[in-house]
């Protein structure tokens, strides 16, 4: 009898939960259905984990197949909706008209794991994230406009990145390590105030960490944290995440605790210092958000910033000019007519050498490196096309699509510099090309970036050519990623560092890292149920590269306070330590040691992983379109011949290699929908109603391919960013630094990075792909942002001199 109960029991209980099952999925799927027909339309939704299953099966056909639902279009977030952005059109008016309803940012569940909030790229759109992303501009500005401009730090960079790639001439190698040094070494030298030696140990193993957490937050293991955030609290790879995260921050918070120590109050050297001072200055202040924690992050977002996207931008870079040796040789000839082989290019020589500018810009298209932008949020409702947009709904900006529009881009489907190119040769960027978004969230580092680019990838293609490899491989990875790095390091850091400096390279090692974990399962996972952040995976991973490159940080900011001078700040970090003394006694004050080193890691990780990822885009579009290498080459070579490197203010002499350079961004679609906005208040866009919290992608991809905006939308081609006349023009939809408050904030340096690296590069250097080795998927690893798969090219010394 007894037994019998207990059957029945169990059959009970087990027939009453498949009934409350097939309840919640019926309500699930009701709820769904009872949205569909008040929001953009967009791909079928399964319940509770809505499109995220389409996205993770291939996330660049994902992206790709958004724009065939018109200028906007929904996916799903687990239960959560969200709006991808097709067009420049929309983004414009969502991003730029609608700044304050479209600039702010979801609270991701593994990314808030990792940065608490504080910093500038994850911080909420309002008082804090206006203190930190105003002193962050003026610090890039005054370390960056200094004694040491961000110029001369990436043209001093760009000896040691052609340098280090010549160690290996002829033999396959891969660049990654070099190009995420060099670009690394720019930020910290703005942020710490040094660059790192390229076999600096620590620095590769910090630069390792960020790149694991940038892949694996973008990864399967970060989706479903996403989902079950409660997964912080178990075991597993998640954990990961968390512990590179804190292994950085920890980097960071000895940087911070070395420049303490030796601050000089009238001579800051770097953000550090400033930051330091500026908490002091803001002690008393109860509203200041210039405080440790803030630090810490805001140097950990530069630092990412500032490392990964230009480094991958500059791995791209190779492989199509590797994949398009013409085009390499054409931006070698170019180069070295203009500089010859004994002058470095500057910004002033993107005038002069339109074919690399454009080259440079065609790596970032190509490239492609954040397919769908950062992701935004709407911080109010609003209306947008007719549509009521909810408060807190995440938006995305396509750039994917924008990036490859048939209307905007004279070649979207191939890597072609015509794409920015006018009719006479000139360089022009078409107003779809926008690596760097739009608006108030516009990325930090653009103009860094830019100079990055364009530097790093003219010096390198002015003494190097660079092929695919007969026998061993050659990755471009280490050395574009050092460059890039190196820029945003002089900028926040006072220095750049060696690209062996093995504590730089581990850097590196960590910020890669994170950057794909970030953006691959595990990140996604744990955004959906944070509460795994408690237990062990492969998500602590990213936590424990995010904690060492703060710690990291918090060395340099205490290095930096033991040595600052108050009278002469000497980077980012110098200033931000002014400037938290300075506002000391400000209650509200954020200038705080924590925002500190957050918005050098901002800093850092922006000024890196986004333009050093660009450049390898560039590099491979240029080696699958050797013509628009070459003949990059050959106006960068007739402009500057071989002895002058090239300068920002030569683009217009070098319309075909500027607009290349701007093809490689239209192209390399770094972040294919965009960074994530969250809207801030209830609006409405296109005639949504938009509730307060919806998460805004710019679809950068759709805004990119954009067949109303793209002569050539589909295909690698500087002719998008040529006019009729051959002058450089750039498309309204090329908008790879986001638009709006939330526009990238390295645009100016990711923009100068882009221009000076691919334009150095193609005057030095030949790219091509070694004989009978298999092209990379095109589509590329898609995490935080979309960089190519590592890949082996091979370089071809130019010009007399080596």
């Amino acid at each position: 009898m007894w037994m019998t109960l207990m059957k029945l029991d169990l059959v009970s209980v087990g027939l009453a939960l498949s009934l409350g099952l097939i309840f919640m999925v019926f309500f699930e799927i009701f709820r769904i259905h009872s949205y569909r027909g008040k929001i953009p339309p967009g791909p079928r939704p399964l319940p509770f984990v809505g499109t995220i299953p389409q996205f993770l099966f291939s996330p660049m056909e994902f992206i790709r197949s958004l724009s065939q639902y018109g200028e906007m279009t929904t996916m799903y977030i687990g239960r959560q909706p969200a709006i991808f952005l097709n067009t420049i059109e929309i983004v414009k008016e969502a991003m730029v008209q609608n700044a304050s309803s479209f600039s702010g940012r979801p609270p991701i569940p593994l990314l808030m794991w990792v940065t608490e909030g504080y910093g500038i790229v994850m911080a909420t759109y309002g008082h804090s994230w206006r203190q930190q992303r105003r002193f962050a501009l003026h610090s890039l500005r005054n370390f960056g406009l200094g004694k040491k401009s961000v110029e001369d730090r990436v043209t001093e960079e760009s000896r040691y990145l052609v340098s280090e790639m010549l160690k290996l001439e002829g033999k396959p190698f891969d660049p990654q390590h070099a190009i995420q040094n060099a670009v690394s070494n720019i930020i910290c030298s703005i942020v710490f105030g040094d660059r790192f030696d390229y076999d600096d140990k620590r620095f590769a193993y910090l630069l390792e960490i960020v790149r694991e957490n940038i892949i694996q937050s973008g990864a399967f293991i970060g989706q479903v944290f996403n989902l079950l955030p409660i997964m912080k609290h178990f075991p597993g790879p998640h954990q990961k995440i968390y512990q590179n995260a804190e292994e950085l921050k920890a980097f960071i918070r000895d940087v911070v605790k070395t420049h303490r120590e030796s601050l000089d109050p009238d001579s800051p050297r770097d953000l550090i210092d400033a930051y330091l001072l500026e908490m002091e200055k803001q002690k008393s202040n109860e509203d200041s958000t210039f405080h440790e924690d803030n630090m810490v992050m805001t140097v950990s977002d530069l630092f990412l910033a500032g490392t990964d996207t230009t480094a991958t931008t500059i791995r791209w870079g190779l492989i199509f000019l590797t994949q398009n040796p013409e085009v390499q040789e054409r931006c070698h000839e170019e180069i070295v007519q203009v500089l010859g082989y004994d002058r470095l290019p500057s910004m002033d020589d993107r005038d002069k050498l339109p074919y690399t500018y454009a080259t440079v810009h065609e790596i970032q298209r190509c490239g492609n490196i954040v397919p769908s932008g950062v992701f935004h949020e709407t911080t109010q409702p609003t209306k947008l096309r007719g549509y009521d947009i909810p408060k807190g709904t995440v938006v995305f900006a396509n750039l994917t699509a924008i990036l490859t529009s048939k209307e905007h881009w004279k070649h979207p489907d191939t890597f072609n510099p015509e794409n920015f190119l006018d009719d006479n040769g000139h360089f022009f960027k078409p107003e779809s090309f926008l690596p760097f978004s739009l608006g108030p969230r516009v990325c930090l580092g653009e103009t860094l970036a830019k100079t990055e680019l364009f530097l790093f990838l003219t010096s390198l293609l002015q003494r190097i050519r660079f092929s695919w490899p007969p026998g061993k491989p050659f990755d471009p990875q280490h050395a574009i990623q050092n460059a890039v790095s190196n820029i945003i390091c002089s900028i926040v850091f006072g220095d750049r560092f060696d690209y062996d400096d093995k504590r730089f390279a581990y850097l590196l090692e960590i910020l890669k890292e994170n950057i794909i974990q970030s953006g691959s399962l595990v990140g996604q996972v744990f955004n959906l149920l944070p509460i795994i952040k408690h237990f062990p995976g492969p998500h602590q991973k990213i936590y424990q590269n995010a904690v060492e490159l703060k710690a990291f940080i918090r060395d340099a900011v205490k290095t930096h306070r033991e040595t600052l001078d108050p009278d002469s700040p000497r980077d980012f970090i110098d200033a931000y330590l002014l400037e938290m003394e300075k506002q000391k006694t400000i209650k509200d004050s954020t200038f705080h040691e924590d925002n500190l080193v957050m918005s050098v890691s901002d800093l850092f990780l922006a000024g890196t992983d986004t333009t050093a990822t660009t450049i390898r885009w560039g590099l491979i579009y240029l080696t699958q379109n050797p013509h628009v290498q070459e003949r990059c080459h050959e106006e960068i070579v007739q402009v500057l011949g071989y002895d002058r490197l090239p300068s920002m203010d030569g683009r217009d002499k070098l319309p075909y290699t500027y607009a290349t350079v701007h093809e490689i961004q239209h192209c390399a679609n770094i972040v294919p929908s965009g960074v994530f906005h969250e809207t801030t208040q209830p609006t409405k866009l296109r005639g949504y109603d938009i509730p307060k919290g919806t998460e805004v992608f710019t679809n950068l991809t759709a805004i990119l391919t954009d067949k109303e905006h793209w002569k050539h939308p589909d295909t690698f081609n500087p002719e998008n960013f040529l006019d009729e006349n051959g002058h450089f023009f750039k498309p309204e939809s090329f908008l790879p630094f986001s638009l709006g408050p939330r526009v990238c904030l390295g645009e100016s340096l990711a923009k100068m990075e882009l221009f000076l690296f691919i334009t150095s590069l193609l005057q030095w250097i030949r790219f091509s792909w070694p004989p009978g080795a298999k092209w990379p998927d095109m589509n590329g690893i898609v995490s935080l942002t979309r960089s190519p798969e590592p890949f082996d090219i091979i370089c071809h010394s130019r010009g007399s001199k080596k």
